[in-house]
C-alpha cells in the first residue's frame, strides 16, 4: 500500500512521550514475539510514545480516530495484512492485534446470535470509543463496517446501494447463518435503510434495526416536501420532480435526457464543491475535513464520494420496528407530523439520549451503547425478532 513511512524511536525526546510518565494502571509487558514486537513498534510511533508494551491500551496511550487510521496503515504496510481501523474496538493492544493478524482477521469467538452489524457514520469509517465497549454489558459481538476504497486499491462504490451491496456480500460472505441486527451512526442510517431492503429481497431480512442519531441531507429534505405536495394532489409537479429527483427513466424521451443531464451535473459539482471545501480550503487553513486525513495516507476522494451520494440516496421505508437513539438536536424531527422520517421509518420508537450530537459518541457513548443492545438483544426484542 503506497502512504508515509512512520519511523519509530525507541527512546523518549523529538516530541516522544516517555511510557512510565503517562502512569498507565497496568505493568510494562514486553513483546513475546516478532510480530508482537513490530505492532508494538507501531503504536509507539504513530502516539508517539518510547516503550510501549503489549499490553498497552491504544486508548490509554491518547489515541484517536485519525491515530486509530495511521496504525492501520502502517500495520499493513508492514507486515502485508489488512487491518480494518474498527478492529482497534476488540483488539486495543499490540499483542490483540498480532493475535488477530496470525488469525488472518477472522474474528474472535463470539456467537452469531448475539452480533450487530454497525455502518460507520458520514465519513467512511468509526472507531468505537472505550466508553462505548464499556456500555456493552450482554454480550454482544461487534462487526463494524468501512468504507471500500477509502485505503487500499479496492473499487470505490459510487451510490448509497453500491455501498450497502458491499457491505450485504461481506455479510454473506463471513456470516452466511444467523439473523442479522443492524445498527447505523449518523448518515450512516441510509445505508442501513439500504441494507434492510437488499437483504429483504434476498430471503434474509434483518432481526433488529437501530439508528443512532441519523441524519439526511438537505436534498432528501427537499425531494420528501415536493413528493408531498403530489401525494396531496399536486399532479401538476410530477414532471418537475421527475427532472429534478428522477433518473429520467419514467419521462418522455426529451425530459428524461434532461433529467439524467441534471443529475450528472448536480453530482460532479457537488463532488467536487465537497473535495474543495473539505480538502483545499481546510489544508490552507490548517486542518479539518478532508484534508486532516492526508498524512494518513487515507484518500480524499472515496470519502467525498460518500458524502455526495447521501445526498442523491432514497431508501425504501423500513416496514418494521425500528429503535432510534437521538440527541435532543435531531429528535424532534422524528415527532414532526408528515416529517421525512415518517416515511422513511413508520414505526420508529425513539429514544433521547444525549445533548447535542456530538455528545453521541462522546460523553454518552456508554448510554447509547447500552440502548442499542438492549434494543437489540434484551429477551423483549430477542422474542420480537424470533
Amino acid at each position: 500500500m503506497a502512504g508515509a513511512t512512520i519511523v519509530a524511536k525507541t527512546d523518549a525526546g523529538g516530541g516522544f512521550a516517555r511510557r512510565d510518565d503517562l502512569r498507565l494502571p497496568y505493568a510494562f509487558v514486553p513483546a513475546g514475539t516478532a510480530l508482537e514486537a513490530k505492532v508494538a513498534d507501531v503504536f509507539g510511533a504513530v502516539l508517539r510514545v518510547a516503550g510501549v508494551g503489549v499490553v498497552d491500551d491504544f486508548f490509554d496511550l491518547g489515541g484517536d480516530s485519525l491515530g486509530g487510521e495511521q496504525i492501520a496503515l502502517e500495520i499493513e504496510r508492514r507486515t502485508g495484512k489488512p487491518f480494518a481501523i474498527s478492529a482497534l474496538f476488540d483488539c486495543p493492544t499490540p499483542r490483540l492485534i498480532a493475535a488477530y493478524l496470525q488469525r488472518a482477521g477472522v474474528a474472535k469467538g463470539g456467537q452469531d446470535a448475539t452480533r450487530i452489524f454497525v455502518v460507520h457514520g458520514r465519513g467512511g469509517y468509526t472507531v468505537l470509543r472505550p466508553e462505548f465497549r464499556a456500555g456493552l454489558t450482554r454480550g454482544a459481538e461487534i462487526t463494524m463496517f468501512e468504507l471500500p476504497g477509502i485505503r487500499g486499491d479496492a473499487p470505490v462504490p459510487e451510490t448509497v446501494a453500491d455501498v450497502a451491496a458491499a457491505y450485504v456480500d461481506q455479510i454473506g460472505r463471513d456470516y452466511p447463518q444467523g439473523p442479522i441486527r443492524l445498527a447505523a451512526f449518523c448518515a450512516g442510517g441510509l445505508i442501513a435503510l439500504e441494507m434492510a431492503a437488499q437483504l429483504k429481497r434476498a430471503g434474509r431480512p434483518v432481526a433488529g434495526l437501530v439508528l443512532i442519531d441519523p441524519s439526511v441531507p438537505s436534498r432528501l429534505r427537499k425531494r420528501h416536501r415536493m413528493l408531498a405536495r403530489i401525494e396531496a394532489g399536486g399532479d401538476r409537479l410530477r414532471l418537475a420532480y421527475g427532472v429534478r429527483f428522477g433518473d429520467g427513466a419514467a419521462l418522455p424521451a426529451p425530459l428524461g435526457a434532461l433529467a439524467r443531464l441534471v443529475r450528472r451535473v448536480e453530482y460532479r459539482l457537488r463532488l467536487w464543491a465537497i473535495l474543495l471545501r473539505e480538502n483545499w480550503f481546510d489544508r490552507l487553513r490548517g486542518g479539518g475535513g478532508l484534508a486532516r486525513y492526508r498524512n494518513a495516507a487515507l484518500k480524499a476522494l472515496p470519502r467525498a464520494k460518500l458524502i455526495t451520494a447521501y445526498r442523491f440516496a432514497w431508501p425504501e421505508p423500513f416496514d418494521g420496528p425500528v429503535g432510534v437513539i437521538a440527541s435532543q438536536e435531531r429528535g424532534p424531527a422524528f415527532g414532526k407530523a408528515g416529517g421525512i422520517w415518517r416515511r422513511f421509518l413508520p414505526q420508529a420508537e425513539v429514544v433521547t439520549v444525549a445533548v447535542s450530537h456530538a455528545d453521541i459518541g462522546k460523553g454518552s457513548a456508554a448510554e447509547v451503547a447500552d440502548r442499542m443492545e438492549a434494543m437489540l438483544l434484551s429477551p423483549e426484542a430477542l422474542a420480537r425478532a424470533g
